[in-house]
């Protein structure tokens, strides 16, 4: 395999996807360390992977500062209520003696329920804040990582085991702060809440926790992919003021439907005028009787 002339250990010509992962993680603002942690590497080879990444593109250090926003803010993304199913795949005889415990705010805002092969990490209190529900979901997967390795200090346990799953979420919800959704609700003295029509569940809702009008989405198999698609689909809306509505769109759908069933009737009845001023002959007439003309070869 080729590898590229840099200085000290080489990095593979074909790891584009990897620089890509690496370059994106460290300006979310993940060290060497904890990004060889996540992508199953040596934290000397990452480090080696982000020197090759800056001298290539310079900028990506002013990247990463600017990519790390105070975490407060008008309209920003907050990503809480977070369960994790975390799994033990080598058990100490410390954890054996007692594999039900539980730590209440096991650290600030975390609650702990061990139930053998697996345990249960609930966010009570932990918000994590960003611009955008992907560095949400980065920075919490940063502080679960310490909450974990914390984890299998204290239990005497293995999780982060190679080539395994090491923990997956079960449940979240991604907020948005100063929706115009919300604001609009407010106004009108109303509750908007939608149900996902797979099971039933929640699945978006408003409301005004800690006094700010936001909007939020539960689902725990969509919660990710509605927070983005809603956000685009509201911005879509006041980005285009003199949109038709849905209602005018509906009324011209209506008025098209009406105009083609028109249309349709229209040509059925010259179509039987044609064929009554056309009729078919019962004895079809062969136009090759006489024989196949010179010029047909």
């Amino acid at each position: 395999m080729k590898s590229e002339k840099v200085k000290g250990r080489p990095v593979k010509s074909s790891s584009v996807k990897l620089k890509r992962d690496v370059s994106r993680l460290y300006r979310d603002g993940f060290n060497a360390s904890q990004i060889a942690k996540l992508k199953g590497f040596s934290r000397q080879y990452i480090s080696r992977l982000l020197v090759d990444l800056k001298d290539v593109n310079p900028s990506l250090v002013n990247s990463f500062l600017s990519s790390r926003p105070d975490d407060v803010g008008v309209g920003r993304k907050n990503l809480h209520a977070q369960q994790l199913r975390v799994t033990v795949h080598d058990k100490s005889s410390k954890y054996l003696k007692n594999p039900q415990v539980y730590f209440k705010n096991f650290v600030d805002g975390v609650d702990v329920a061990c139930q053998g092969d697996y345990i249960i990490i609930r966010s009570n209190q932990k918000r994590f804040y960003a611009e955008s529900e992907v560095k949400a979901l980065w920075k919490s997967l940063d502080f679960w990582n310490g909450v974990i390795s914390k984890l299998e200090d204290r239990l005497g346990v293995l999780i982060f085991k190679k080539g395994c799953e090491a923990f997956r979420f079960l449940y979240g919800e991604f907020e948005t702060g100063d929706s115009v959704v919300a604001v609009d609700c407010e106004k009108r003295g109303i509750i908007w809440r939608v149900f996902h029509s797979d099971d039933g569940k929640l699945r978006l809702d408003v409301d005004w926790s800690e006094g700010v009008p936001n909007h939020e989405t539960h689902h725990k198999k969509d919660n990710f992919v509605d927070s983005i698609t809603f956000n685009n689909h509201v911005n879509s809306i006041l980005d285009n003021p003199h949109a038709p509505t849905f209602a005018e769109l509906v009324k011209v759908v209506q008025e098209v439907a009406v105009v083609n069933k028109e249309t349709a009737l229209g040509l059925k009845a010259v179509v039987s005028v044609l064929k009554s001023q056309f009729p078919e002959r019962a004895d079809p007439v062969d136009v090759f009787a006489g024989g196949v003309p010179d010029y047909f070869g």
